[in-house]
């Protein structure tokens, strides 16, 4: 038995099979506008970095370097918790023995005016934290494992990181086949009787 298989949907004569992507893209890997820094002795997490831990004495000396290397326009920290699997936030875990403080989210003026140009309400400080809050509440779905595709007919598609997407494009896919059937079937009638 397939231990990814989520759920299957039957819609209009098909089989829809929903199941997690064991093998999706990092959204690391996507147009952000902000990068993670992070520090790890068993993981490779966030962004390719050239820091090194043992260069610095602590958070503050990391923070202090970001802001020295990049503008800086907003900043959080990351913490990890790892017990069974991973996670990761931006505010902590209750369990101080499985978890800690790995690293950093930032959003820089280059990143932010590359992807969302020179308006001053994309450069805002809060609106930029509750952007970087949602990167992290994606990259952490890519850590836990939360990324869906789908099968129809031996046909696959992956990486969606919300399954009722997942499901709705599944669902289009099917009404495609359809429609495309409809017209060849109705093309096909209109050559015999002509």
């Amino acid at each position: 038995m397939d231990d990814s298989l989520i759920e299957t949907i039957k819609y209009r004569g098909y089989e829809i099979e929903i199941h997690r992507d064991h093998d999706p893209d990092s959204p690391r890997n996507w147009d952000n506008i902000s990068l993670m820094i992070c520090f790890h002795k068993k993981y490779t997490l966030g962004d390719e970095h050239d820091y090194k831990s043992d260069n610095f004495n602590g958070w503050d000396e990391v923070e202090e370097q970001l802001r020295e290397d990049y503008e800086v326009e907003a900043l959080l920290p990351l913490y990890l918790y790892d017990h069974g699997g991973i996670t990761m936030n931006t505010t902590g875990f209750a369990c101080g023995w499985d978890s800690g403080h790995v690293g950093f989210i930032i959003a820089t003026k280059e990143l932010v005016t590359m992807c969302c140009g020179d308006d001053p309400k994309y450069h805002e400080e809060e609106w930029l934290k509750e952007q970087l809050v949602g990167d992290v509440k994606v990259y952490d779905q890519f850590l836990c494992g939360d990324v869906y595709g789908y099968d129809v007919e031996g046909n696959s598609e992956g990486g969606y990181y919300d399954e009722k997407d997942c499901i709705a494009d599944a669902k289009a896919e099917v009404d495609r086949w359809i429609t495309v059937k409809n017209k060849d079937l109705q093309n096909e009638i209109a050559g015999i009787i002509a």
